[in-house]
């Protein structure tokens, strides 16, 4: 009996401490539950009031784009009364006559219409304070809206890019009637606008359309049809079903014959077509100006059956350029990578609609080494050499250093010269003065002196080694070919010791570096430098790095006035008198162990 007791204890004893155990699990769970719960109602209250916020940024966006739009209308109307109230300036006028004298079909459609004499079905529009006139049976295509006003003039994508890029020379392929060029140039955003337009009606309308709202020469109309290669293109014109057979013109090749400074191009937009989505690989010489910003421009009838052409367009954009974004969602989505612009335009695909892409390279970002032509294909084996000289000494103090440099080259092909003046200088590079070189350029924007000149052009470059010159500095025979044989693997970080002929074995006053090593820093001089000193600390940076390599047998020679070899100017006299300034900068600099930009 007392056994019984004792075993009905202790199971009362387990059932007991059970009992406890799940009274406190279920206290710990209604716990964890309510803290659960707790949680779950504040990020339900997170969620809702960061949706009201950004439903509320959204209408704010969406309001804002509207107000710009309403006030960029209201500037057209007054910018083309403006227009019309000053009239065709001197230059615009001798623009106009230069493009009389290169294209025949240009001077015609002016003839016409100074005449009267045009098709009676042309339709007459006034949008925005603007005249225009559209083909008959424009307002048809399964394209077009040119009589939905809010649609047609693309002011929202103006206002986008305008936070890109103002002045300048504005490309526009594909121009249509000049719904993109005409409101660009009345609103300030470029200087001039060629416009490229193939089919022979809309190009009438496009000419009339300059005329009408008194911006002749501003406004610089073509008939040609820019594609990648040199061919022939069945067009068909807009409205009717007759077409005619045009030949093609690479963008390159258009530019060079209409003599278009091609430094002076900050934008470029291209109304796709299925004949010419191979059109940026007749571009290499405007893709390799890294400033320029890009718009293309798909339909959906393209976007939609394109494919491989697609595709191939797809690459081109991954290859030369570094960031996309569409505009239709400029205000919402962020930029990316240039490689996933393919994924992009599938993307959109399968939507049935258009796509509007903008494309541009960013500083820090630059492909260096593009696939723009056979040459640039091989640099691997053969190395791109970049010269940049900084030069004060204009209009042509500049040219002795340049002319030796490419007679002594061995293969010049292989170099690409790049001319650095101040920005607020008023002079253009001279064509015949630089033909010979792979390519060659001029920069200024950031230009204040000899040390930023050399570091704008070292940010414009595309070269595996970099040489900065100056109008006294001269090679020896065979210097591109001495200079790659030093630097074998031009992947490594480099800086050559050459003999300067200034008797200084400490001093690169000169200096020859690796892109790699150019790549440590970002610059080449530190930028708090005017002039000189500048090169003192490169010495040091340099020797400190233990990237020095000695080749003294390659002799430069360095004309200048303290070794009696050049003679004393206003130019060698206003860089000494910055020496004070430079040396103080250096001290502090080398007491802190030369700190990397920005410090």
């Amino acid at each position: 009996m007392r056994a019984e007791h004792k075993r009905a204890s202790r199971a009362a004893a387990a059932a007991s401490a059970k009992l406890q155990a799940l009274a406190e699990k279920f206290h710990a769970d209604r716990e964890r539950a309510a803290a659960e719960h707790t949680t779950h109602k504040m990020v339900l209250g997170l969620l809702r009031h960061y949706l009201l916020r950004l439903e509320r940024m959204e209408a704010e966006v969406a309001e804002r784009v509207a107000l710009e739009e309403r006030v960029k209308r209201a500037q057209l109307a007054i910018s083309v009364k403006a227009a019309r109230r000053q009239g065709v300036a001197p230059a615009a006028a001798a623009n106009a006559a230069r493009l009389a004298t290169l294209s025949r079909e240009y001077e015609m459609a002016v003839s016409r219409w100074r005449s009267g004499e045009l098709p009676g079905d042309l339709q007459h529009l006034t949008r925005a304070g603007l005249r225009w006139t559209v083909p008959a049976g424009a307002a048809h295509e399964p394209s077009s809206n040119l009589h939905k006003t809010e649609v047609w003039l693309p002011l929202r994508d103006l206002a986008a890019i305008r936070a890109f890029v103002v002045g300048g020379v504005m490309l526009d392929i594909g121009a249509g009637v000049g719904a993109t060029a005409i409101p660009r140039i009345l609103l300030g955003d470029c200087a001039r606008a060629y416009a490229a337009e193939p089919d022979g009606s809309s190009y009438l309308c496009l000419v009339g359309n300059m005329l009408q709202n008194h911006l002749e020469g501003r406004v610089l109309p073509d008939r040609v049809a820019i594609s990648g290669s040199s061919d022939t293109v069945n067009v068909r014109h807009v409205g009717v079903v007759e077409s005619e057979d045009l030949p093609l013109l690479t963008l390159d090749a258009w530019v060079e014959r209409l003599g278009i400074p091609i430094d002076d191009v900050r934008f470029v937009r291209i109304a796709m077509q299925a004949w010419n989505l191979s059109v940026l690989r007749g571009a290499a010489n405007l893709l390799k100006r890294a400033h320029i910003i890009w718009q293309i421009e798909i339909p959906p009838p393209l976007l939609g059956a394109a494919g491989a052409g697609l595709e191939d367009l797809s690459g081109d954009i991954a290859t030369h350029l570094t960031h996309v974004r569409e505009l239709d969602r400029f205000w919402t989505d962020p930029w990316r990578p240039a490689s996933e612009a393919g994924a992009i335009l599938r993307a959109r695909s399968k939507e049935r609609g258009g796509i509007n892409l903008l494309l541009f390279n960013l500083p820090g970002a630059y492909v260096r080494t593009r696939a723009v032509s056979e040459a640039a294909a091989n640099r691997r084996s053969r190395p791109l050499i970049s010269l940049l000289h900084s030069t004060a000494r204009l209009p042509g103090g500049w040219k002795p250093a340049m002319e030796a440099h490419l007679a002594k080259a061995s293969d010049p092909k292989s170099v690409e010269y790049i001319l650095a003046v101040n920005e607020d200088e008023d002079f253009e590079l001279p064509s015949d003065m630089t033909r010979g070189w792979e390519w060659c350029t001029l920069v200024k924007d950031g230009v204040t002196g000899p040390n930023s000149g050399w570091n704008a052009a070292a940010k414009a470059s595309h070269g595996d080694i970099l040489i900065t010159i100056s109008d006294d500095f001269f090679p020896p025979a065979g210097w591109d070919g001495q200079i790659r044989d030093a630097i074998p693997d031009f992947t490594q970080e480099v800086v050559l010791d050459v003999d300067n002929s200034d008797g200084s074995r400490r001093l690169l006053p000169f200096s020859i570096l690796t892109r790699r090593y150019y790549d440590r820093y970002g610059y080449i001089f530190y930028p708090g430098y005017h002039g000189l000193m500048g090169d003192y600390e490169f010495t040091e940076q340099a020797r400190r790095d233990r990237v020095v390599r000695p080749v003294r047998h390659i002799v430069f020679e360095h004309r200048h006035p303290s070794r009696g070899t050049a003679p004393m100017d206003d130019i060698y006299a206003r860089q000494r008198s910055h020496y004070e300034e430079g040396r103080r900068l250096y001290k502090e600099r080398k007491a802190k162990g030369f700190p990397k930009w920005p410090d």
